[in-house]
């Protein structure tokens, strides 16, 4: 006798499962959905010794 099942297509559930498996474009995608971006940055020291100041800028995201 066959077993009746039914099954729900999540695209939230489908994108989680291809970002657990390594997908970029599907981690991206879902940092963006999760708004877990991260805008840092950082000073850049010139050890020549220019006033000058700098500053390093990284969009991070976490998996």
């Amino acid at each position: 006798m066959a077993e009746e099942r039914l099954c729900r297509y999540s695209k939230t559930e489908e994108l989680d499962e291809k970002a657990r498996d390594g997908d970029v474009q599907a981690m991206i995608r879902q940092a963006l959905s999760q708004d877990s971006f991260r805008l840092m940055f950082q000073p850049v020291i010139n050890i020549t010794g220019s006033e000058e100041k700098q500053y390093e800028v990284f969009l991070r995201f976490h998996t």
